[in-house]
């Protein structure tokens, strides 16, 4: 996970770049921390910072490991609301922007807000994937809860079945 983690920082470097603009503002000798390029994209970015779906694996591990292995969804969804308030102006996530309008009912019974969120605005963004990658980093001997619990983050920012479904069947599948 250091080495994702480590990853998704200097790749911020270079995110939403073609390859020539990249080519043109790095070499191979200048991807480094020291050599942040600021544009309207990379405007209050410092060095070491990572993308929002970094953080996300660290809180989701971070709450698994307070609950000694248990996946604890409403411990997540404190942890989330403490982060957004932290982080919201570099979050693109529609479904964390809908959810985030009412952290107490959050940080309650967050599968029961997607569900009425979701009721008048279709929810489909990725942001639950990386809650469940750590879900599959310290659970991967044991599939089927894997997947349970995959399915119970997910639904606790989600409420699309179809969405939940596919998403926790491709990260068993990926462990297979």
């Amino acid at each position: 996970l250091y080495g994702a983690v480590i990853g998704d920082s200097l790749g911020f470097l270079t995110e939403n770049m073609t390859p020539d603009e990249a080519e043109f503002h790095f070499s191979r000798k200048t991807v480094d921390q020291s050599h942040l390029f600021k544009d309207e994209f990379r405007c209050e970015a410092t060095a070491g910072m990572v993308s929002p779906c970094s953080h996300l694996v660290i809180l989701m591990l971070d709450s698994i490991m307070k609950w000694a292995g248990v996946v604890d969804e409403l411990d997540f969804a404190k942890r989330l609301v403490l982060w957004f308030e932290d982080n919201q102006e570099y979050i693109q996530s529609s479904a964390l922007h809908l959810l985030m309008s009412d952290k107490n009912a959050l940080m309650m019974d967050p599968k029961s807000l997607a569900k009425s969120a979701s009721e008048n605005l279709i929810i489909s963004d990725e942001m639950c994937l990386p809650a469940m990658i750590s879900i599959a980093v310290t659970q991967f001997y044991n599939l089927s809860e894997v997947e349970q619990n995959a399915k119970r983050i997910c639904s606790s920012t989600h409420n699309s079945k179809d969405l939940i479904d596919s998403r926790s069947e491709e990260h068993t599948s990926e462990l297979q």
